[in-house]
């Protein structure tokens, strides 16, 4: 996820500008997250976002030209242009770092003028965690190998104990019959 909302950036003067950058969705290795940018027109001339770029240390986005260019109004509330931002499926989990880069324009007397604080960049990370499915995963392998050795285990002790109780006694060792009291003779066969 960015957390860039704490992270924006505001020009004084009569052309004005807030920008906010954030994100929503999940973020993992492979996932598509929808990158949000804010902006609320802080001057008391109309304004006009030109170019929206945000680059994160695995690759630059960069918002539909279709959208652009996104009217900031005077007095409006906050503006809002989103984009999705494909994780590529070998981002490595953790913290990346992340910048933001907005170009805007300021009517002035009618005509479209780009200020000399144009544009805003802020700089805020991109936090990557982990597959939730690769978590189910590993934890189904896990519950799977636990089944697995406690099925082999009461297999082993049914098997022991068959084993035992199916064993035949073995005959007795022979033993020659006692010695007959003295003062008696033995029998004859």
């Amino acid at each position: 996820m960015i957390s860039g909302i704490a992270d924006s950036v505001k020009a004084q003067g009569t052309c004005g500008i807030q920008y906010k950058v954030g994100s929503r969705g999940t973020s993992y290795p492979g996932a598509t997250v929808t990158i949000v940018n804010n902006f609320t027109n802080s001057g008391s001339l109309a304004m006009q976002v030109t170019s929206i770029t945000v680059t994160i240390d695995f690759g630059t986005f960069s918002a539909p030209s279709s959208s652009l260019p996104l009217s900031v109004p005077v007095g409006s509330a906050t503006q809002e242009l989103d984009f999705n931002v494909q994780v590529p499926s070998t981002a490595s989990v953790g913290s990346h770092s992340v910048s933001a880069t907005a170009n805007f324009q300021c009517n002035e007397s009618g005509s479209w003028v780009t200020p000399s604080f144009s544009p805003l960049v802020l700089t805020t990370t991109f936090n990557v965690g982990q597959n939730p499915g690769t978590s189910t995963l590993i934890g189904a392998v896990i519950i799977g190998v636990i089944i697995a050795l406690a099925v082999a285990v009461t297999v082993l002790v049914i098997r022991l104990r068959k084993k035992k109780q199916a064993a035949p006694m073995p005959p007795p060792a022979y033993m020659p019959p006692p010695p007959p009291p003295p003062g008696q003779t033995p029998p004859t066969q």
